[in-house]
């Protein structure tokens, strides 16, 4: 999957984001069964590898977040 690889490697956030948005680029087939899993495993796994917004989010605790 060439396009993944391309917004995988990125060089900024927005540069990502551009290209992920970009709808000349078509979505993968089965994206409405899978995006809510997709997108649930990138937000686990920003925080488990940043330690800095992990510890921010633990903080807190149980208050409702935007």
């Amino acid at each position: 999957m060439p396009d993944a690889d391309e917004i995988r490697l990125a060089a900024t956030p927005g540069e990502a984001a551009n290209l992920g948005g970009d709808r000349k680029r078509p979505l993968r087939s089965d994206w409405e069964q899978v995006k809510y899993d997709i997108m649930q495993k990138a937000v686990f796994n920003k925080f488990a590898t940043n330690s800095e917004i992990r510890e921010i989010l633990l903080s807190t605790g149980n208050e409702e977040t935007a």
